[in-house]
């Protein structure tokens, strides 16, 4: 199970966008990121940090209290301990309050041509 040290995201807002703070959930704790560059309204670009320091067992990015969000584009930047930062593209989503993204996972492995 890795420790994920930090992770950046960028989020970039489609058709509908929101005014609500951006939480992720890790391990089942709600958190706010840091850094925040940007915002979520429609068409806009969000960039944020976490910065978990633990092992990770699940990371979602938690849709808004009210209302629909729809994400056009994720990226997830992951650095854990002892590895090389690898990053992960996400497609479109609608957010609403009973769902969440999935954003977790492992380092894909290396892809050697043979």
């Amino acid at each position: 199970m890795p420790f994920l040290s930090n992770f950046k995201i960028a989020i970039q807002t489609g058709d509908v966008g929101t005014d609500e703070t951006v939480y992720y959930e890790f391990n089942s704790h709600k958190l706010e990121l840091c850094d925040i560059e940007g915002g979520t309204a429609t068409g806009q670009r969000f960039e944020g940090t976490g910065e978990p320091r633990s092992f990770v067992h699940s990371l979602h990015l938690v849709g808004p209290e009210e209302g629909e969000w729809t994400v056009d584009s994720i990226s997830v930047e992951f650095t854990c301990q002892g590895d090389d930062p690898y990053e992960i593209e996400y497609g479109p989503v609608v957010l609403t309050p009973n769902n969440m993204v999935q954003l977790w996972m492992e380092k894909p492995p290396p892809v050697y041509d043979v």
